[in-house]
């Protein structure tokens, strides 16, 4: 039968994402997509530890690369991907609502 589209299963990055998995992950154009309360529990079924156990360990994670990244340091995960801040020119948009120009 054909498929409509790339295996959600496999990422924009090669790396294959259990199907069987609890979350229901989105895979967009070539990107993966996924929340907090979906990465925690992906994190405790891959870990087979509990939720809060999985929530507490991605709360820490997000909270130290946070705090470099306030102190404008660069997280750099061997591997994985670099967090760090760029500055950005600022840009015009729109209040979709009112169309009104925001900066």
């Amino acid at each position: 039968s054909g498929s409509s589209g790339p295996d959600p299963s496999i990422c924009n990055d090669g790396h294959a994402h259990d199907s069987s998995a609890t979350t229901p992950s989105t895979f967009i154009e070539g990107t993966f997509y996924m929340n907090k309360t979906e990465l925690i529990n992906a994190v405790a079924d891959k870990a087979d530890i509990s939720k809060a156990d999985a929530g507490r360990a991605v709360d820490a994670f997000f909270e130290v690369v946070g705090k470099a990244l306030k102190k404008k340091d660069k997280v750099s995960l061997v591997g994985f991907g670099t967090f760090l801040v760029r500055e950005r020119a600022s840009r015009t948009g729109r209040n979709p609502k009112t169309g009104a120009t925001i900066k």
